[in-house]
């Protein structure tokens, strides 16, 4: 196409350069058609199934060589998968904890069929913390008081000065044991609500909390890595005990204090694990529990479950009083014997040895001497008798569980010094025991009660005059 003010030569030159951008455009294409070759279908590709790992593998995720020597690297493992350090922790669970240990896993059946035969059925009270005083729904003025109280704090709804008015000094007998869940950051609150309600703190029980189960709807936001894993439960002590001398509320704690269990579901968010109550149980061998702000899903043979969450109420007071005398243990879960033979002991100081055994075998330090029965392997506990004020009754003064010799006194001698032969125990000799240990604890625990009303009544009292009131 020729242009104004253009020659005939100068459109020839630019025809004849289009044709050639076109040439070589169509030799372009016609060359990369031919490296252009089909690609062939992919191959099938094979992957081999590994082996079943071995226990070994599995308790080691991940494998880190520093400085010569291998180390598991589970921050590394839990940054990738997500998986918890704690999840791999041998012998976590109650079954087996004591794999290994065939005296202490009997001793911990042997317990447990004892609390199971000796618990109540589970008891629920619905209770309104912001209208109805626990003290009257529980029955305080009939006498009702409990040897341990567990509360959960961690739920948000609980503030802090609504827990500073729980009414726990009201609920409990002397001695007892308070334990109180709170989460880290709680913790100081935890102590200052133990110190106000008149404990002294023993122990800290950490919950660390493991992978939850993969078929679960755990929530997303437990598994972040700045998310924390653990809750505290803080064990307080009012009163006076020891394990070497009273025997017949507390054992030597054969628990550790670290509870591994996964995160609770969704659906109860603010549930805890069962072991606190085997722990427990273990340890104090009171038959009178509490729960405060308990759940369904927290009713337990052998407690008294208050929240405002309970579906129903099942609390009858005169059934539960009823309950502890029809036992013949009194508020405590009683004597064993194979138990206290299993059951590790406190050792006896040196230089009190010798003031343990007497004429009568043990005696008490109110007392010099009196009648003595035969423990087997043990020597001999008092019969001695005090008089209860108020009643007039007769108890004895040492306990059937209290044995005269330790194990670890050998040979097995008298208070005088003259040796012995270990005398059998014959049923009649256990049955006679027995009997008077139930008589024994049926009496402490009428006692209990009467001195529980004159405590509640001497401080009602006091409370009326401080206002201007009369009884």
């Amino acid at each position: 196409m020729s242009t104004p003010g253009m020659t005939k030569r100068e459109n020839n030159n630019g025809a004849d350069h289009d044709r050639l951008i076109q040439l070589l455009k169509k030799r372009s294409e016609r060359r990369r058609a031919k490296l252009d070759l089909p690609s062939p279908p992919p191959a099938p590709k094979f992957t081999p199934q590994p082996p079943p790992p071995s226990q070994a593998q599995v308790q080691q995720p991940q494998i880190l060589i520093k400085d010569g020597s291998i180390i598991n690297d589970y921050s590394l493992h839990f940054v990738q998968t997500s998986h918890r350090p704690q999840s791999y922790i041998r012998n976590a669970t109650l079954e087996s904890r004591f794999e290994g240990y065939p005296k202490l896993a009997r001793l911990a059946r042997l317990k447990q069929k004892l609390v199971e035969e000796r618990a109540h059925p589970p008891m629920s009270l619905r209770w309104d913390e912001q209208g109805e005083d626990l003290r009257d729904v529980l029955g305080v003025r009939r006498g009702v008081r409990f040897d341990v109280v567990v509360i959960d704090a961690t739920s948000p709804e609980h503030h802090p000065e609504q827990l500073f008015h729980l009414p726990v000094p009201d609920l409990i007998s002397t001695p007892s044991f308070l334990y109180i869940w709170v989460n880290t950051p709680c913790l100081e609150t935890g102590r200052q609500l133990l110190t106000h309600w008149g404990f002294r703190r023993a122990e800290d029980v950490v919950w660390c909390k493991t992978t939850p189960d993969p078929t679960s709807d755990s929530q997303p936001w437990e598994s972040g890595p700045f998310v924390s894993s653990k809750v505290h439960c803080l064990m307080g002590i009012k009163g006076t005990v020891r394990r070497s001398t009273d025997t017949h509320l507390i054992h030597c704690n054969v628990d550790t204090d670290t509870i591994l269990a996964p995160s609770p579901p969704p659906s109860t968010p603010h549930a805890k694990p069962t072991e606190l109550y085997h722990i427990i149980e273990n340890f104090c061998l009171g038959r009178r529990r509490l729960e405060i702000f308990a759940t369904d899903a927290s009713l337990r043979r052998g407690w008294v479950s208050v929240g405002r969450e309970m579906t129903r109420t099942t609390w009858d007071v005169e059934r539960w009083l009823e309950g502890l005398v029809e036992g013949g243990t009194g508020s405590v879960v009683g004597f064993d014997g194979e138990i206290e033979m299993l059951r590790p002991k406190s050792p006896v100081p040196k230089g009190q040895q010798h003031m343990r055994h007497g004429m009568g075998g043990q005696q008490s330090q109110q007392m010099g001497m009196g009648a003595g029965m035969m423990q087997p392997q043990q020597g001999m506990y008092m019969g001695g008798q005090v008089a209860i004020p108020g009643n007039g009754m007769q108890m004895p003064m040492a306990m059937p569980s209290q044995y005269a010799m330790p194990n670890m006194v050998q040979p097995h001698m008298m208070g005088m010094g003259m040796p012995m032969q270990p005398m059998p125990m014959t049923p009649q000799m256990a049955a006679q025991m027995q009997m008077q240990y139930q008589q024994q604890q049926r009496q402490q625990l009428q006692y209990q009660h009467y001195m529980n009303q004159q405590a509640y009544n001497n401080g009602w009292n006091q409370w009326g005059q401080g206002y201007g009131y009369q009884q």
